[in-house]
Parts: C-alpha cells; structure tokens; sequence
C-alpha cells in the first residue's frame, strides 16, 4: 500500500540480549503520563484531526504486522509514535527485566520471563508467518491472487455501502421451481374456461393458450416482484436510463398481464353463458355475468399476487450487490486450488506456535512460586492500567474523527488491511460505526 502507515512494519525485533539496561525510573515515566482530555498530550494529538488526509472519505488503517497497535489512521500513529512508543517501550524493557529477574521455584530451574509478552510475540510471529508464505504465493500466481482480492475489495466496499449485511442470494433452482409452479396453477385454473372460446376446436390449442397465458402472469409477477422490491435503486436514482429501464420493465409486465387477464375474462363470458341460459329454462336466477367472471377471476389475481410476493422476498434491493459475491466466490474458488497447496508450511506455523504455548502455559505455572511474582504482577497491572489511558485517547479521537467527517458530508470508508491463515493480504472496509466499535488494544512486543 503506497504510502501507507504500514510499510517497513514487520520490524518487530525488540528487546533481544544485549539490550541497554533498563531504566529504573522509566515505569515512574510511563505511569505518570497526562491523558486526560485536555491534557497537553491529547490537545497535540486532537490536533491532528485538521492534518488526517481521506481520498474521498477513504483512511488506511495499520495492519497487524507492526509493534504499533492495528486500526490507526496516520495522524493517530504519528502521535503514538513520537510521544507514546519511546516512553512505553522503556517502561516494557524495565517490567520485562522485572520479570527475568525473578528465580523460580524449586521444581523449575533458571529464570522467569514477562509470559505475556512472550505469548504476544509467539502470535505475531505465526501471522508473520502467514504473511511471509502468502507473499511467496502472490509472487509465483500474482494474476489469479491478484483478481480474487479485486473482487474482494469491491465486495467490501459494496458490503460497507448496504450497512455490512450480506446480500440476498437467489436460489435459481427454488426461485424459478416456485415461479413455474406459480406458472402451473393459472394454467390450471384457466383450461377449463379457454375450452369454451368458439374458436378451440383442439384441446392441444387450449393447452398452448393456456400455457401462454400462464407464463404472461408468471412474468409479469416476476418483473412486478422484483422492481417493487428494488424501487429505490430504480426510481431513486440520478440516472435516467435506469428509470426509463424499469418503466420499461413495468410497461411490458402491466400490458401481458392485462392481456392475459382480458383473454381469461373473455374465455369465462363463454363459459358462464350457458348456466345463464339453463338458469332460465329451468326458471331459476341467473347467475350475473360480470360478477361472475369477476369472481372467477379473482382467483387468477390472487396467483400473480402470490408470484408477486414470492418474486419480492427472493430478489435483493440491490441487483448490483448479488453479482459482486457471485464474483468473488468464484475468484476465491480458482484461487482456493492455489492456496491448498501452501497448507502444509501453514500446519508447520501452527505447530510451532502450538509447541511455544505448551512450553509458555509450563514456564507461567513455574513463576507463580516466584516470590517476587505478585509484586510483578502488581507491576504488570500498573502498566495495562496506562495502556488502557491511552487506548481511550486513541478512541476519543477516532470518535472525533468520524464526526468531522460525516458532518462535512463524508462517508467515511476506514480501510483495514487484514492477515489471516487462508487469505493473506486482504482489505476490509469498515464504516464509521463498524471502526468505532473495533477495540484499540496495545501490543505487549
């Protein structure tokens, strides 16, 4: 990512021996850090609200390959930088060595260690991992990655845009088996009636008749259903052609129906004239001829209202949005074939993390029979406790920050680089709320 925060982030080699000796005074520095809201520190880093740079809206976080925490805009890593890592990494190296100086107990031999701050550096060095093995994989199969994390991108960004819901998804077997069941019923329901029209001689041209006419009213459900459900994105919208588009759609829907439903009354005209007729040999009341074919109709009203409905709840508001996840599916299916085969260096990562767990969960059992290790733990606290201070500098101005930017009118996108086992290397776009609610969490390395 061209000049983003995150270049040069997988230097996350600290504290290794040979390491300066810790100043004793460094955790007095670190704790008795101002920041509270109108504190010197968080004036300078509000201050960078009228700095942050967005393409339209658009903010690169940092990733989870640095010593710095993941989710910082640049504004918010300049700042942590320059007046929080110095003083931090200090206060660290001293509560570290408070924790190697400890003896352990008599069933363990040698020295303990800041276990949390191990177990931190196990995980980031599985996701460096991760992240080395699928830069080599981008490196041999850079087209096929190359389009499955375009189409992810823009599935994202189409995800952000409709509120992080998935789209609805339709099934073609179950939506077109329900619409030509739709389709069966009126062809049912009208056979009788266009036997009686004086021109069908044939019952295989009343079949024909009715077939037409069922798929009439089984289209115009479909295309009634399915503008209905998506009125906003065709009525609601700048450009013309859409609406000319779906007014279209609506035109042609409106006149088949109309002419089925013209063909059915006019086919039940002829078979009500003959109750009308034997009611009067026989002396009783006739039947009415238009509340009758009016009755009988209603039955093929209530069909291309059930198609109406059954086309609404299958489609999404969005034509556009379903096609993207088709999209992307099949790019991470072809590039799935790829990446089976780096499987066996991921199992590898995985097992050595695994096996430095095992051997942290027997050193942390060990130190609890440390007699120094409730006064370090009390330490370990003490320095969480800042953490914890400056988590919510971070987030006040994050907060601060999406309001500027919805009150200028902005949408913001936060862009979220993401490193996981199957799919190095992707983006994820948050909204404002989705990045507000992501907790800012301090990395113990």
């Amino acid at each position: 990512m061209k000049g983003s925060p995150m270049e040069g982030s997988t230097d996350h080699t600290l504290f290794e021996s040979g390491d300066a000796v810790p100043d004793p005074d460094a955790m007095k520095v670190w704790q008795a850090l101002d920041l509270s809201d109108r504190s010197a520190l968080c004036t300078e880093l509000m201050e960078g609200l009228e700095r942050e740079q967005s393409d339209q809206g658009r903010v690169e976080l940092t990733d989870e390959l640095g010593t710095y925490p993941q989710g910082l805009t640049p504004e918010m890593l300049s700042w942590f930088q320059s007046r929080i890592q110095p003083i931090r990494t200090a206060a660290l190296q001293h509560l570290r060595s408070g924790f190697a100086a400890a003896t352990l107990g008599k069933t363990a031999v040698g020295r303990g260690t800041l276990v949390e701050m191990e177990r931190a550096r196990n995980q980031h060095d599985r996701l460096l991992t991760y992240h080395r093995i699928h830069s080599d994989l981008r490196r041999n199969h850079h087209d096929l990655l190359a389009e499955r994390d375009a189409r992810q991108r823009e599935f994202e960004e189409a995800r952000a845009e409709h509120g992080n819901r998935d789209p609805i998804m339709t099934n073609p077997w179950l939506y077109w088996g329900g619409l030509i069941t739709v389709v069966g019923i009126e062809i049912a329901i009208n056979f009788d009636s266009l036997m009686k029209l004086p021109m069908i001689k044939s019952g295989m041209f009343a079949v024909g008749m009715a077939i037409l006419v069922g798929l009439a009213v089984g289209f115009a459900a479909h295309v009634h259903g399915t503008i209905l459900k998506q009125w906003h994105y065709w009525f609601n919208s700048f450009d013309r052609t859409r609406i000319w588009k779906a007014t279209r759609k609506l035109g042609i829907g409106a006149g088949l129906l109309a002419l089925a439903l013209g063909l059915i009354g006019w086919s039940r005209m002829f078979y009500v004239m003959p109750l009308i007729e034997l009611a009067e040999v026989t002396g009783e009341t006739p039947p009415s001829m238009i509340f009758s074919i009016m009755f009988m109709t209603l039955s093929n009203i209530i069909v291309y209202g059930v198609g109406v409905i059954w086309a609404y709840f299958h489609h999404d508001e969005d034509p556009d949005y379903p096609p993207k996840k088709v999209q992307v599916d099949q790019a991470q299916a072809a590039a799935m074939v790829e990446t089976r085969k780096i499987n066996t260096r991921l199992k590898e990562a995985d097992d050595k993390a695994a096996h430095r767990e095992k051997e942290l969960d027997a050193l942390e059992k060990a130190q609890k029979a440390s007699v120094s290790w409730e006064a370090n733990s009390k330490a370990l606290a003490a320095f969480r406790a800042v953490d914890h201070k400056v988590a919510a500098a971070l987030h006040r101005y994050r907060t601060a920050l999406v309001k500027q930017m919805q009150g200028e009118g902005t949408s913001p996108k936060f862009v979220q680089p993401v490193v996981t086992r199957d799919d190095a290397a992707r983006e994820e776009v948050l909204t404002g709320a989705t990045y507000l609610g992501r907790p800012i969490t301090l990395k113990l390395l």
